[in-house]
């Protein structure tokens, strides 16, 4: 593995997302500030949406990078790039006109028409982009992926700005700005792909066919990514339809804020992926137990930056405060989360099993949606709903490392488990207990799971005191 290379990429990809966390450090913490709570709602509810726009692209932009992932850009057939770019245009404008549609004659609710139009218009401009990105990713240049998310967030901070300097108190403005930052980024991406746009598009039906074997390939890792992100999503919907859309709006507040370490996450497992290919399959089962280790290792320490954020998220946004107590839940689920992402979702991709990574995410939804019915009937509060999301969260991390485990004849249920009682024991705190007797706990905690991960920690050292020497 090249990790002179590796590491330029991940530099420019945390680069990338510090950016972006800015961005979203301004959304998450001073649109609502300005926004009502009911707009601020809409406002989540749009971003919401957006988040499964990727569906409709039926897997095609999975296929182009699992079928080209590895190969240089002076071999890939550019001609076939831009003739499946097209052909995913046409059946993704229908199914945007088709929502758009839905939206401006089966709402009677005129906020949620509007985010459902403005969604369908996000869906092309989005899933286009990413068309291009997925790409380049496969040809291991993740940085045209990282400098489109530096302008796509870079100009949204700047007219977000301008929005909050003058108190812009309508969520559609926001929207609007957030769809004029992505066509900024699809803009970028066409510009640096201007190769595969000059070439020679392949005939139609050799086009429909190619198309047809990358969807073949990529759906069911679409699936796959849909089925594991509504573990989550299904939460938010539950709350939506059973307790209105402010409480919406409040539990997506809690969740904004842990979706800024999953974002980091995102970009670490973009560049990993390429990268992983590249290593061959000999090391696989190396990195797989070296990535699984380091990152059960580090991970937990997220826990200590729950009270510092409760507190000063709370004295910012004092009407939020009461509903901060959702990210009590969040983090234990933002650490199995990134996991998961990281560990299990790459080296499935790696190994090209798409259809054992949509079955692990079915078995993880089932299980939530299950303990979501029973808490539904038994306590029936947004929180309970909240915590029976983490059991699908859960299994999915746990049943994806223990098959990957077999699979490289490597194992730690140790640390899958010292991570779980870590977990339960600081729900209880954080629910329960005052912000710095929480804090001091996690402490306690953190000492504790370093005693008893204790050569995974000490490698953790290791490694990071190699890079800090730049000696790795």
């Amino acid at each position: 593995m090249n990790t002179r290379k590796l590491a330029r990429d991940l530099i420019t990809a945390f680069g990338a997302q510090g950016v972006s966390f800015i961005a979203s450090c301004f959304t998450t913490l001073l649109v609502p500030k300005i926004l009502g709570v009911e707009e601020f709602a809409y406002w989540q509810l749009f971003v919401f949406y957006t988040s499964y726009v990727s569906f409709f692209q039926l897997g095609l932009n999975d296929g182009v990078n699992l079928q080209h992932g590895g190969e240089d850009q002076s071999l890939i057939n550019k001609g076939l790039i831009k003739s499946e770019m097209c052909v995913g245009l046409v059946y993704q404008t229908i199914a945007a006109l088709l929502i758009a549609f839905y939206g401006l004659f089966n709402e009677n609710d005129s906020g949620r028409t509007l985010v459902i139009v403005s969604a369908a218009a996000y869906l092309l401009l989005s899933n286009t982009a990413f068309y291009f990105s997925y790409v380049f990713q496969a040809m291991n240049e993740t940085r045209v992926a990282s400098y489109s998310t530096v302008i796509n967030r870079g100009f949204y901070l700047a007219t977000l700005f301008v929005c909050l300097l003058f108190r812009v108190e309508s969520f559609f403005p926001y929207v609007f700005l957030y769809i004029a930052a992505q066509a900024l980024a699809l803009c970028y991406c066409l510009w640096k792909g201007r190769a595969f746009l000059h070439a020679e598009l392949l005939p139609f039906k050799v086009a429909l066919r190619e198309t047809a074997l990358s969807i073949k390939l990529g759906f069911v890792l679409t699936i796959a990514n849909i089925t594991g992100s509504l573990i989550i999503g299904i939460s938010r919907l539950i709350i939506d339809n059973v307790w209105g859309l402010s409480a919406f709006g409040e539990v997506s507040l809690s969740l904004s804020i842990v979706n800024f370490a999953l974002t980091f996450i995102s970009q670490v497992a973009m560049v990993a992926f390429p990268a992983l290919r590249l290593a061959g399959a000999d090391s696989e089962g190396y990195y797989f137990s070296q990535m699984r280790d380091l990152i059960g290792a580090l991970l937990p320490a997220a826990f200590l930056f729950y009270a510092p954020i409760k507190w000063l998220v709370g004295i910012w946004l004092p009407q939020y405060y009461d509903s901060l107590i959702y990210l009590a839940v969040l983090f234990p689920v933002c650490v199995f989360e990134a996991q998961a992402d990281l560990v299990v979702v790459t080296f499935m991709k790696v190994r090209s099993e798409p259809r054992v990574l949509f079955l692990l995410n079915l078995a993880a939804l089932g299980s939530c949606v299950a303990a979501q019915l029973i808490v539904l009937f038994v306590v029936h509060t947004p929180f309970a709903v909240i915590v029976a999301s983490l059991v699908g969260v859960f299994v999915r991390y746990a049943a994806g490392a223990h098959y990957l485990g077999c699979r490289y004849q490597s194992h730690n249920v140790r640390l899958v488990l010292c991570t779980l009682a870590l977990s339960v024991m600081f729900m209880l705190s954080a629910s329960t207990l005052s912000l710095p007797l929480c804090f001091t706990t996690c402490v306690v905690l953190l000492i504790v799971h370093a005693i008893v991960n204790h050569s995974e920690c000490r490698m953790l050292v290791e490694k990071v005191s190699h890079l800090v020497r730049g000696t790795c």
